[in-house]
């Protein structure tokens, strides 16, 4: 057995650990602990270990627990709440020149075997790269349709962390996570702008560890990449390189996917393009989940945030989460500490490509002065203290990504599944109705299959509406009558009509001529009966009034007291001019349009001609 063969071997029965190797010593090729920020732009090449997978390997990030670290675990290098480890990175965070300046990025890779809840990248990878038509149709309003992306390496998740929900001005956002899936399996792409060439440890065709790395990607899969661009200060500059990193991420994935981001995340980015005088770059597609969510499980006391969605799809259970609330103080006190009587930045001040400093090293007229966001701290020098308002922050950013990837996933995956996974005929009705715009066929096993789950008159007959109609198209009569009976009601005094022409139709488009007649027969009892009941504001018939006026008189023999005359209960003035129902329009109805012209169908022969009058 060759060494990929035995990889992929242990990889299907999940005894693989992947470990992030940083930058080797010199003459060793052994890996260094995990630590995301360690290298420019994220971690360095994916080594592979086998042994024996334990309980916690794939244990939630929502717990604080798992295989790949994350901001404020002291796996990266930096402890919860106290300064970076010994030897670890001083700061989380690391430059990543853009044209418009330095962007700070923390960079985190997840293998295709860590957990999140019920899924784990290869399982959200595998799910998303069958249904991405159905996710692209559903994944929006109802009447726009947009074309399905071609890979899904080419969708980017987004989600943003702003001072305030107002997208207009006096908001903006601060923090930017993004995430998108590596097909080749170790998350050693582009990294900042810095592509690994051969001379970089573990990058190239010659290098050392390079054919080892290509068998670890073929054996592994997918990984999914995310990256948390933060602005570090209120300066113009900072957030122009910001900016310019967001939009060359969305440059090599232009699929947006986000929760709600059609009507914030997105907005507020273009906002702050064009306060910067920037034009906003514009995506292939933008799949916004927020718009299947709702039509899938909005309803009373049903939430379709994303930690109800998260909790309900991936079983994942938030502990210890920052309240969104608190994100924007949070920011202020990061802010405060960093500008303080005494700063320190938890980042070194950036480098100087566009040329704003001399030969001297002092600034040049116009341009900022770096020194003035305070000294560079060393490791262990006040970094994570400086840092430690927004761990929680970050931490929550990176749920929210992980959770938006893992329901996109779910979604698409549960919509290709077909009919037999629902077990709520609510659920399988919502299917059915994003099925229409797709595909009527498999939008007809959806509603048949909320038939079956249905309970109660109320939800068959919210399921007949919608299938009688394809029935219908797809001319499917006998069906489409045994349906529509669901519909009718013929002990209630005040059923609907309609649903009795309806039958009637069916019946003719059926043949069935004299049961066409028996419903047509029931349909005009109802009407008539309907026509009988008083009308708001109008004079009661003579008849009514006199029993009316015999039950009151009795009443008052009793020895109750009768009721005030009519003149001491004056109608209202609108009642008062309302004329009555003849009066008020002579012209036939909808209903009884439609009840002469079904008569005119039964009364004509079958090939169309009218019948003699015997």
């Amino acid at each position: 057995m060759s060494r990929l063969e035995e990889l992929r071997a242990l990889h299907a029965q999940g005894r693989l650990v992947l470990k992030a190797r940083g930058r080797p010593e010199a003459g060793s090729r052994g890996g260094a602990p995990p630590a995301t920020g360690s290298a420019p732009g994220g971690s360095g090449p994916v080594s592979c270990t086998p042994v024996t997978a334990s309980p916690a390997a794939g244990a939630s990030l929502a717990a604080g627990a798992g295989p790949v670290p994350v901001p404020g675990d002291a796996a990266d290098g930096t402890a919860p709440g106290g300064p970076p480890a010994a030897d670890g990175p001083g700061h989380p965070f690391t430059p990543s020149p853009t044209p418009a300046g330095t962007a700070w990025c923390w960079r985190t890779v997840y293998p295709a075997a860590f957990a999140h809840g019920s899924g784990t990248p290869a399982t959200w990878y595998r799910d998303l790269r069958r249904s991405l038509a159905v996710l692209a149709a559903v994944a929006g309003p109802v009447r726009s349709r947009q074309p399905a992306p071609a890979a899904v390496e080419q969708l980017l998740f987004l989600d943003l962390e702003t001072t305030g929900l107002a997208v207009g001005a006096g908001h903006r956002p601060f923090l930017a996570g993004l995430a998108w899936f590596d097909a080749g399996g170790a998350g050693t792409g582009d990294r900042g702008g810095e592509p690994r060439g051969a001379g970089t440890p573990g990058g190239g065709p010659g290098s050392p560890g390079a054919a080892e790395d290509q068998a670890v990607a073929e054996a592994v899969g997918p990984v999914l990449v995310v990256e948390q661009y933060l602005v570090p200060d209120l300066e113009p500059e900072t957030e122009r390189a910001w900016l310019a990193a967001i939009a060359r991420r969305l440059a090599e994935h232009p699929w947006l996917v986000t929760f709600n981001g059609r009507g914030f995340d997105w907005p507020m980015l273009e906002t702050r393009w064009h306060w910067h005088r920037r034009t906003a770059p514009a995506p292939a597609g933008h799949l916004d989940l927020l718009y299947p969510a709702r039509r899938l499980w909005a309803g009373p006391a049903q939430r379709v945030n994303l930690r109800a969605l998260e909790s309900r799809l991936l079983g994942v259970q938030r502990q210890g989460d920052v309240q969104g609330a608190e994100i924007p103080e949070r920011f202020a006190r990061f802010l405060r500490r960093r500008e303080g009587p005494h700063p320190e930045a938890p980042m070194p001040p950036p480098p100087d490509p566009a040329g704003t400093t001399g030969a001297s090293g002092r600034p040049r007229d116009g341009a900022p002065d770096p020194a003035r966001r305070g000294p560079v701290p060393a490791a262990g020098d006040g970094a994570a203290e400086t840092l430690d308002p927004l761990l929680p922050v970050l931490r929550h950013n990176l749920v929210d990504l992980l959770s938006l990837v893992g329901i996109a996933a779910w979604l698409g995956g549960w919509l290709l599944a077909g009919p037999p996974g629902a077990r709520r005929w609510d659920e399988a009705l919502a299917a059915g109705r994003e099925w229409e715009r797709i595909d009527p066929d498999v939008a007809t096993r959806w509603y048949e299959r909320a038939l079956v789950l249905a309970r109660g008159r109320g939800a068959v007959a919210a399921v007949a509406r919608r299938l009688v109609p394809l029935y219908r198209r797809q001319r499917r009569w006998g069906d489409a009558v045994a349906v529509q009976a669901a519909l009718c009601d013929a002990h209630h005094p005040l059923a609907p009509v309609e649903p009795w022409l309806d039958l009637a139709e069916l019946w003719l488009r059926a043949g069935q001529r004299q049961r066409a007649a028996a419903c047509l027969d029931q349909a005009e009892r109802l009407w008539e009966r309907r026509r009988r009941l008083p009308v708001a504001g109008t004079p009661r018939p003579p008849e009514v009034a006199a029993r009316a006026q015999d039950a009151a008189t009795a009443q008052g023999r009793d020895g109750a007291p009768p009721p005030a005359p009519a003149a001491a209960f004056p109608p209202p003035p609108a009642a008062r001019a309302a004329p009555s129902r003849d009066a008020r329009s002579t012209a036939p109805s909808r209903v009884e349009r439609r009840i002469a012209h079904l008569r005119q169908r039964l009364t004509a022969g079958p090939d169309g001609t009218q019948a003699r009058a015997l």
